[in-house]
């Protein structure tokens, strides 16, 4: 197997790190319309098998669908829902989580962090692209009510099927 990988601490990065689950007392984890000083919406996100635990204060500077390439195949999906927050803005609440370089990279700001136990949730952050930003997938908040995407990237990169989508067969709950 090829590729440059490392794992790293990222609060030695300057990523802030909770006081850990007490600070959770009064909310539910699961709920996004949980609010800190009544203002500032606060969405969470959790990994598979929720073991890391992510907090956002604020709403996305972006949010978007992307079907390009190097998304379908980080994702391992068809397309990818990409959400951008302020980096000041996260906290991880609980869990132990690795942090990947993509091969190539030369900078700790182009990063991939993960679940230690599952391999998913977790962040990114995408360098230059959008700096002081961190990227969270928009499943790891299974949230119904979450904020749809407003727009697509790589929309020609796209499966042939997904236009189709009408067409395709659905089950409400499965």
């Amino acid at each position: 197997m090829q590729g440059n990988y490392r794992t790293d601490d990222l609060a030695s990065k300057g990523l802030k790190i909770s006081d850990g689950p007490c600070r959770l007392q009064n909310r539910k984890i699961n709920n996004r319309l949980s609010t800190r000083n009544n203002q500032m919406p606060i969405f969470h996100a959790k990994c598979s098998c929720g073991a890391l635990s992510l907090e956002v204060d604020g709403d996305p500077l972006h949010n978007h669908i992307c079907t390009c390439r190097r998304c379908q195949r980080a994702s391992g999906s068809a397309l990818s829902h990409n959400v951008w927050f302020r980096e000041a803005d996260l906290r991880v609440v609980s869990g132990d989580y690795s942090v990947w370089y993509p091969q190539g990279e030369s900078t700790a700001d182009v990063m991939k962090a993960f679940c230690r136990i599952c391999g998913g949730g977790g962040f990114s952050k995408s360098g230059a692209y959008f700096p002081g930003s961190v990227v969270i997938a928009g499943g790891t908040f299974a949230d119904p009510s979450f904020p749809a995407p407003d727009h697509v990237h790589w929309w020609n990169s796209r499966p042939h099927w997904i236009g189709l989508a009408e067409a395709i067969e659905r089950h409400a709950d499965e």
